[in-house]
Parts: structure tokens; sequence; C-alpha cells
């Protein structure tokens, strides 16, 4: 079965692909309590086949912050770890709002619902997903096809590590998570910014499995 799994800038669900981006070797995953994100978490409204041709026309004109975050060098032969950002420590409100977005996140990829996993992007990450080619024509053709949502026994689990405030309206979010269907670890560094009064994922960055 075909699973969405989004990271590194990259997408792969059935043909779908996108380029690939950052990831450095890192610690094991924390011994965290983690929890199964279920499908009925994904709550945001999907996108449509209109909203993404209208992402990739207009949202290139679209400013995002610069963050201040140092990727490693997959290259190197010693490879660099990842950097995070500073930050303050994040909590009430402003905490579980956060938590929240993040939650959908691997919520809809145990749904399978790509249109609402993109839906919880900023215009600038879905421009840069979709608006540069980073989707092959085949993807573009059946997005939009409903699929099955994950297993059970092939869902993704996760905790949050840590989340931090960059800036006024700009958070990182620390993941360590468990995939099921591979049985395999993975360290997610997720940038969530306030897009127009509504919190949206701008950068997912995959740094261990």
């Amino acid at each position: 079965m075909n699973h969405i799994r989004f990271a590194c800038s990259a997408l792969v669900a059935g043909t779908l692909l996108l380029g690939s981006g950052t990831a450095g070797a890192q610690s094991p995953v924390p011994d965290l309590d983690l929890s199964v994100p279920g499908a009925d978490q994904c709550e945001v409204a999907p996108l449509s086949r209109d909203d993404l041709a209208a992402v990739s026309e207009d949202a290139s004109t679209v400013s995002s912050p610069v963050i201040p975050l140092e990727t490693p060098n997959t290259e190197a032969a010693t490879p660099t770890p990842f950097v995070a950002p500073e930050g303050t420590a994040v909590s009430g409100e402003a905490a579980a709002n956060v938590e929240s977005i993040a939650v959908q996140y691997y919520a809809c990829q145990n749904a399978n619902d790509l249109l609402r996993t993109l839906a919880l992007f900023t215009d600038r990450y879905l421009d840069q997903i979709v608006g540069q080619g980073d989707i092959e024509p085949e993807a573009l053709a059946t997005i939009g096809t409903p699929v099955p949502a994950r297993l059970e026994s092939e869902q993704l689990a996760i905790a949050v590590n840590g989340m931090i405030e960059i800036e006024p309206g700009m958070y990182g979010v620390d993941i360590v998570g468990l995939d099921h269907a591979t049985n395999e670890e993975f360290t997610d560094y997720l940038i969530v910014i306030d897009q127009d009064g509504e919190l949206r994922i701008d950068e997912v960055l995959r740094l261990s499995t």
C-alpha cells in the first residue's frame, strides 16, 4: 500500500515524488511516550485542484520570513549535524495551537489524505512543492483520488520533543516518531508560522530515520 510521507521537502505518494532535501546523522530517537494521531484528527479543509493551480501561479509573489536554520551537509565526508534555531520556550494556548498543527500533519499522513496534508502548508512551502515542478505530471493527474487510510499496524506514532518561538509568529517544533509500516524511528523538525492569522507549516526537515 502506498503512503504519504513528507520530509526533507520530499514527498512519496504513489507516483508523487518531490526533490530530495537535507538530512544528517542524528542522535537516536529519545525514549518518549509516542501516540498515533488518528485519521479523525485530520480536520483541515482539503485543497482543491483549483487551489493548487492558483498556488503555482500566485505563491511565488508571497514573501516568507528568513528562517535562521542551519541544515547539514550530507555530501561531506563527515556529515555535519543539524543546528536548530534559537528561541524561547512556548507554553499555554500558543503551544497547544502549534502542537495541534503538528499533530494534524501526521494525522493527515495516517489518513493518506494528500490534499488535506497540503492544506497545512504555507503558500511559500506549497509554491516550493507545487509551483517549482517538483510534483510529477502523472501524480498531478490523479491527485485527489481517494486512497485508503494506513492500516492500524502501519501508522505513524509521534511525540513533540521540544518547541520554541524563534521570533513572533514563527515556531520550531522537534518531532520524534516511529513509522510502524517500516518499524523505522524518525526525527522531523517543523517550522510553523502565522500566515494571515492561521498557523501553517513552512518547512519540514527530516533529520534522521
